[in-house]
């Protein structure tokens, strides 16, 4: 089973919160690290990471997304997350994904706690 109190430490009024948004800060190295609870998914979007990019007044959004397969599991097993079920879209029917979208996958791996470490390199000239 996947963590349910990894984002909220139990507190049920944060668990029913629909989605969390947060600003970080890179390093002089221009590298970024946050914890999250797995993204939930909504109708006519596979299931991702909306990621925004600022300096100054330039801005560009992104977006990370999970295999497939990871996201049945998560949907099919986690108790936060089976009462909604599994996406109706996947990556590759994602609307808003280009047809390229492996490149923007995360690359996953389940700890011996059962949570999980995700990351993505994203390389932007501002």
């Amino acid at each position: 089973m996947w963590r349910t109190n990894f984002c909220s430490s139990g507190d049920k009024n944060a668990q029913k919160i629909d989605w969390f948004r947060g600003i970080q800060i890179s390093d002089e190295n221009g590298l970024v690290y946050f914890e999250t609870c797995f993204p939930g998914w909504y109708v006519s979007r596979a299931t991702q990471i909306h990621v925004i990019i600022s300096k100054n007044d330039e801005s560009y959004t992104t977006q990370v997304g999970f295999q497939d397969s990871l996201s049945e599991d998560v949907s099919l097993h986690s108790a936060i997350y089976k009462k909604r079920g599994v996406p109706a879209i996947n990556n590759e029917t994602d609307g808003v994904f280009p047809s390229k979208y492996d490149q923007f996958l995360m690359d996953t791996q389940q700890l011996s706690d059962n949570s999980m470490l995700a990351w993505k390199t994203l390389s932007v000239s501002l």
